[in-house]
């Protein structure tokens, strides 16, 4: 067999990735059906890859395997239950949270939550979470005064 130079082992990788590039754009709609029925089928595994993406993006620990992803029937933070329709996401939806995001995806600092209590958590901590609140509060009495409504009567 012989052997290829330096210029031919990288004409023949470049020839290959655009092969590869040319196949998925010819056939992008099949294979993003195919990913979407994975992610379906396969939850939990879809989860932690992508998990796993975030932790390698973001420069965090990344200690965790399926064994570790407990889905609970409701959401620990909002009390709504969690389920996913159709492969897509919506508030219902499991989410992996850091508990304290610099330490990464391991065992004792995730948990599963819904979707919407993950989006609304964020990034901030329990003391800003506290004067959001207590602002949202203070405004919604000022805006209770105008109309002459109790806050109870809002939703």
């Amino acid at each position: 067999m012989k052997k290829l130079s330096d210029v031919e082992r990288e004409e023949s990788r470049k020839h290959r990735k655009e092969w590869e590039q040319n196949r998925y754009l010819s056939r992008r709609d099949e294979f993003r059906k195919k990913q979407r029925e994975y992610e379906h089928t396969h939850l939990l595994h879809s989860a932690l890859r992508k998990a796993k993406v975030r932790a390698k993006k973001f420069l965090v620990p990344f200690a965790i395997t399926v064994n570790d992803i407990v889905i609970p029937e409701y959401c620990p933070v909002l009390g709504i239950p969690i389920f996913r329709i159709d492969g897509k996401y919506s508030d219902n939806s499991p989410s992996i949270d850091r508990l304290i995001p610099s330490l990464g995806y391991t065992r004792n600092n995730i948990r599963i939550i819904s979707y919407r209590a993950n989006r609304l958590k964020g990034d901030g901590t329990a003391e800003e979470h506290r004067h959001i609140a207590e602002w949202m509060e203070k405004e919604r009495g000022k805006e209770s005064e105008k109309m002459g409504t109790s806050g109870s009567e809002r939703n």
